[in-house]
């Protein structure tokens, strides 16, 4: 896991930019299904990529538990960490309601998160 320091501006653009391309790829991979979503992260920890809590929003119970694992692998391959040690200090954020501004935009979301869970499958055959 990417462990480097980031400058507090810099890690929480790069969580909104991926949080924005986990939700365009979710809507890619489950068309017919309404999934809100959002993460919980410590406000105290600017430097790394780690979360505290990732929350989706759907319809049933099954539905819910399906897409949060594939959102929590999705946000690993793109090098964020879930640590559920402790929900007391964190600050919500969601995937931009209007990130869904062009077709060329979603594409090369889905395309990213797609191309990160293919090497995070490479890496894991590799070990």
């Amino acid at each position: 896991m990417n462990r480097k320091t980031l400058d507090r501006g810099v890690r929480l653009d790069m969580l909104q930019a991926d949080l924005d391309d986990v939700a365009n790829w979710l809507d890619h991979r489950f068309p017919d299904n309404t999934v809100q979503l959002w993460v919980d992260f410590h406000y105290h920890q600017d430097d790394i990529k780690e979360l505290a809590f990732v929350v989706t929003v759907s319809l049933s119970k099954t539905e819910r538990r399906a897409v949060k694992s594939v959102v929590k692998t999705a946000l690993y391959a793109l090098g964020w960490k879930v640590e559920y040690d402790c929900v007391a200090d964190v600050q919500s954020t969601a995937p931009n309601p209007f990130r869904n501004s062009s077709g060329h935009a979603q594409l090369r979301s889905v395309g990213r998160v797609e191309a990160a869970l293919q090497l995070q499958r490479f890496v894991s055959v590799l070990d």
